[in-house]
């Protein structure tokens, strides 16, 4: 009997020694954040992570962001701290933040340099899986004590997303689809890359999934053979310079099924290319044009 009082209270003691010390998160580059501090100025180094703070209700505290930042509207009037893979170290220094968030696998030495100023860091890992983006906003709204607002928003996201996919299953014609980043060379995205899986989502099978390269190059008889049905270019501010006419110029007259159907597309890049909350749009934008092409005769 008395084995068994001791037990109790050493599992009892054990539980409130475990609640009572402060829940940490840790990050790839073993950065640790202690998510019981208030963060009260923040530095965001990539547009998606500017844009789920703001979706969750922290954006009042961001006081840093890169040149790329253009959403929300606020983020115009923040200040910006370089560019998106090269920020620059004085810049986000000279504004006493409290914390930096940044992407692990290209901002690892930037972070490295900052936490010697005795600023705390942490990092997401945001380009191979969908995952990624609901582990982004769950980690965020841990750091920024808007966990509520974090949940939501996952919810929401989760729902939305869950639609888009059914209605793009249920389409009559599911296209073969090719993203072209640039034109010359051609170049694509690998399997690694989140976008097949928003491609699949919207209602399509992206011809490159089984590329092993993040941004392979893909060749002009290699895209005849694939013969896709839509070609897709990313434009816009997210785009990397290429246009549906400059595409439309390098592809004419090479015999391509979708060019000559005129089923070649142009999109926001931010709304696929950053994987923020505004992800959906982009799916959704994507489950539209499927949807007009499995619609015509």
């Amino acid at each position: 009997m008395l084995r068994v009082k001791l037990s109790f209270i050493l599992l009892f003691l054990l539980s409130e020694i475990a609640f009572s010390c402060p829940p940490f998160l840790y990050d790839e580059l073993g950065n640790v954040i202690d998510v019981k501090h208030k963060f009260s100025r923040i530095v965001s180094l990539a547009p998606a992570i500017t844009e789920t703070l703001f979706a969750i209700g922290a954006g009042s505290r961001v006081v840093g962001v890169t040149l790329f930042d253009n959403y929300p509207k606020e983020v115009e009037r923040i200040f910006k701290v370089g560019d998106f893979s090269n920020p620059n170290l004085e810049r986000v220094i000279s504004v006493k933040p409290d914390l930096v968030l940044g992407i692990s696998n290209l901002h690892f030495r930037l972070m490295k340099r900052i936490k010697e100023f005795g600023i705390s860091c942490y990092t997401f890992k945001l380009y191979d899986t969908f995952e990624e983006l609901y582990a982004m906003i769950d980690a965020l709204g841990k750091i920024t004590g808007n966990e509520r607002e974090a949940n939501l928003l996952i919810g929401e996201l989760k729902e939305r997303i869950k639609g888009i996919e059914d209605r793009g299953k249920a389409l009559k014609a599911h296209p073969k689809v090719f993203l072209a980043l640039w034109d010359s060379p051609l170049a694509t995205i690998g399997r690694r890359s989140y976008i097949h899986e928003v491609i699949r989502i919207a209602g399509g099978f992206s011809i490159t999934s089984d590329l092993e390269a993040y941004f392979p190059i893909y060749s002009i008889e290699r895209l005849i053979l694939g013969d896709p049905d839509i070609i897709l270019v990313a434009g816009g501010n997210g785009g990397m310079g290429l246009s549906r006419d400059r595409l439309l110029k390098a592809l004419s007259g090479k015999g391509i099924r979708a060019v000559e159907r005129g089923n070649v597309y142009e999109i926001d890049g931010d709304l696929i290319f950053r994987l923020s909350p505004r992800i959906v749009e982009g799916i959704g934008i994507l489950y539209k044009v499927f949807e007009r092409w499995a619609g015509k005769d």
